[in-house]
């Protein structure tokens, strides 16, 4: 989508590209849900049309890689555990997320930088286990756009990892180096019990990161290995970026109308969810609302 025109009352103009042709669509009302890949150009246009909305806090963080042996007295209890810390030293929040028992380390592609998520699949299960370790970041004065702050973090580890994003062994991390790949699978250093499931650039994530995140995520890191021993195993593996842009909110009703009347919003590139659950329900919960407002019907 390139544009939104809006109209009076209910008319909307939609401009987008279907087959590579542009294409000119009418609607009464809109429902826009552009993920987290398209939030960011969806507040450009929200912000051509007069659509209320703020600045939220960002997730930033790391994919962590790790013999699913250690991971599986946890996860035979829960599938997706959560465990949210409050760090001592900076005071600031950092959770895990998303865990694929027997998963894979996958790329989100962007315009123009690369993250990393994850995934497991029913029928084709891997040795390993991958969880994200996410630090909740939110800005004050001067600058407030966290949006544009996870964009830097993400193109600075484009840039360091030449295209695609990083990987360092805890084995390294701890020890201040970077990982290389002429000893990424050392027997010595024991780094064969944790076979990468993606072909990330082995270096040093400390490079791309602010100090306050590298400070939260291993504190947090430590403790979870005192829950469950052997997280911090040295083959363990540590991916970088894994950003989740969820940050622009939108002020709405209860049936998730913004201050335009006929354009709703819905997902996490709208801030009003923080993963596939809850964007799903959000999704029906404007559905709902449209429903109401538009055809006087309950669904």
């Amino acid at each position: 989508m390139s544009a939104i025109s809006g109209g009076e009352q209910r008319g909307f103009k939609v401009s987008c590209r279907r087959n590579g042709e542009p294409v000119s669509l009418s609607a009464d009302f809109i429902l826009a849900a552009p993920g987290r890949s398209g939030a960011y150009e969806f507040r450009d246009m929200a912000t051509e049309l007069g659509i209320t909305h703020n600045f939220g806090p960002i997730d930033v963080g790391i994919r962590v890689e790790m013999n699913r042996r250690y991971f599986d007295a946890v996860n035979t209890v829960v599938y997706d555990p959560k465990f949210v810390f409050q760090t001592i030293r900076h005071g600031d929040r950092v959770r895990t997320f998303c865990t694929n028992p027997g998963g894979r380390v996958r790329e989100e592609n962007y315009y123009n930088f690369k993250l990393v998520n994850g995934d497991a699949l029913a029928t084709r299960k891997t040795e390993n286990t991958n969880f994200a370790l996410l630090n909740t970041i939110s800005l004050t004065e001067p600058f407030v756009d966290t949006t544009e702050f996870g964009r830097m973090i993400a193109r600075q580890f484009f840039l360091l990892g030449g295209g695609k994003p990083l990987v360092q062994r805890v084995g390294d991390f701890r020890e201040g180096r970077r990982s290389s790949l002429a000893t990424f699978d050392s027997v010595t250093r024991h780094y064969e019990v944790c076979k990468a499931s993606y072909r990330a650039v082995p270096g040093d994530i400390t490079l791309g990161m602010p100090a306050r995140i590298i400070d939260n995520l291993w504190e947090s890191l430590k403790t979870l290995d005192k829950i469950v021993p052997g997280i911090l195993h040295p083959s363990t593996l540590l991916y970088a970026p894994e950003i989740k842009f969820f940050d622009t909110h939108f002020p709405t009703d209860r049936n998730l109308e913004t201050n335009i009347e006929g354009i709703f919003v819905a997902g996490d590139g709208t801030g009003k969810s923080r993963g596939i659950v809850g964007a799903a329900i959000s999704g029906i919960l404007a559905a709902r609302g449209i429903a109401r407002k538009y055809y006087d019907r309950d669904i």
